[in-house]
């Protein structure tokens, strides 16, 4: 709340240009290209509430679930699963609009719904308008998207961990410089799940890449105002992350123990967690190199289709646009390998999605362009859609036992 209330008006300012220039003005019904992002919004909310709606609960939701009630209320700055962003979130739902199974879920809908709107603003930024609107549209009927719409982290720290790459990128290509703004948000997604930092080799990457890209502009990307706004912008994340390091400070001062994640990955607290073991294990290298097949088998049962598009695009980008592709690779592959190398549960391949369905996009738009129709992009769209739709049939009409029993 300290951090919060000191922000300046600077900030706000530019927290507001984010919103209107980009966000709100697509709802200024102008032309083609706005009414074609709302649609497929109202598409992708559509699919995920009523997969939300319908989907079983998961072993996770009972422990988050229950864990989110009343978080506002308790006076705590995060828990043992860190997460405070996502706690807040999740009670501020429950109390607007009551505690059920559907509501639990509000996060990871209107979340999930927005990082659609966040995935079309990157690849516009990375590409054009056309294949930026294919990646949107993919993203929206995305079945491993739709099918992880229970009560998990992963939607709500995908937005704000794809909305801080967006910032960061957006200002370096049409800037010269670092972003404070995406540090802020890359500090929020971190407080929403804690794997986002791995964003911060995805941005050193990016950086070094458009540094040896561009040799013209070395002397402004090593100035002395982009190494303070690097500074500050370091600053910033680790301010931003003072309840994750108060709350384990006052742990491990009264009772010797951190939370999860710092038992996890900092070896501490390891007798405590004993019993979940199992379920906590740290990063390996070995077991990363070992698992890197098992993230793609996961998504390829889901979006078949997306997933051959993905491969053909990542092939025209390495013959046509390799800049490109070196800054999605560089968002996708820091995050890939650590998740293959800490936990392989369905629902961390999330954060996958939004470049993957931006590879995606690339072979329908040569497509378009070779046949000089476009046409072929909706026939697409729709066949895929068809496709996925039947495969997460269950996820959209069947409901679950559990969840009639906890309705009545």
């Amino acid at each position: 709340n300290q951090f919060y209330s000191i922000l300046n008006k600077k900030f706000m300012k530019k927290l507001d240009k984010i919103f209107f220039d980009n966000i709100w003005n697509l709802f200024n019904l102008k032309n083609k290209t706005k009414v074609c992002v709302i649609l497929i919004l109202i598409i992708g909310f559509i699919l995920r509430a009523l997969a939300a709606s319908h989907l079983a609960p998961s072993a996770d939701e009972a422990v988050y679930g229950t864990h989110a009630i009343n978080f506002i209320n308790s006076g705590a700055v995060s828990n043992q699963n860190q997460s405070p962003v996502w706690f807040f979130l999740a009670d501020l739902f429950y109390k607007i609009f009551s505690i059920t199974l559907f509501t639990a879920r509000l996060t990871s809908i209107i979340f999930g719904m927005l990082t659609i709107l966040i995935i079309y603003l990157l690849a516009k930024e990375l590409f054009n308008n056309e294949i930026a609107l294919i990646a949107a549209a993919l993203s929206s009927i995305s079945a491993l998207l739709i099918r992880y719409m229970v009560m998990e982290m992963d939607p709500t720290f995908t937005f704000f961990f794809f909305l801080s790459a967006y910032l960061f990128i957006r200002d370096l290509l049409n800037k010269d410089k670092i972003s404070i703004l995406s540090a802020i948000f890359l500090g929020i997604a971190i407080l929403s799940k804690a794997i986002s930092a791995m964003l911060v080799p995805s941005f050193l990457l990016i950086y070094l890449i458009y540094y040896i890209k561009n040799k013209d502009k070395r002397k402004i990307l090593l100035s002395k105002s982009n190494i303070t706004r690097g500074i500050i912008s370091i600053i910033t994340v680790l301010i931003t992350l003072t309840p994750i390091f108060v709350y384990n400070y006052l742990l491990y001062k009264e009772k010797s123990l951190t939370d999860v994640m710092f038992a996890r990955f900092f070896n501490v607290s390891k007798d405590f967690y004993a019993s979940i073991a199992s379920t906590i294990k740290p990063f390996s290298f070995s077991d990363s190199i070992l698992n890197l097949p098992s993230p793609i088998t996961h998504i390829l049962h889901y979006d078949q289709l997306i997933m051959i598009l993905a491969g053909i695009g990542l092939a025209i980008l390495f013959m046509k646009s390799r800049f490109q592709l070196l800054v999605l690779l560089s968002l996708l592959v820091p995050v890939y390998v650590f998740i293959a190398g800490t936990s392989l549960l369905g629902n961390h391949f999330v954060v996958f999605m939004p470049v993957i369905v931006i590879f995606s996009a690339i072979p329908i738009y040569y497509i378009k362009n070779k046949f000089k129709t476009s046409h072929i992009i909706p026939i697409l769209i729709i066949i895929i859609a068809v496709v996925n739709i039947f495969t997460i049939r269950d996820s959209l009409t069947s409901k679950s036992a559990i969840g009639k029993v906890r309705q009545f």
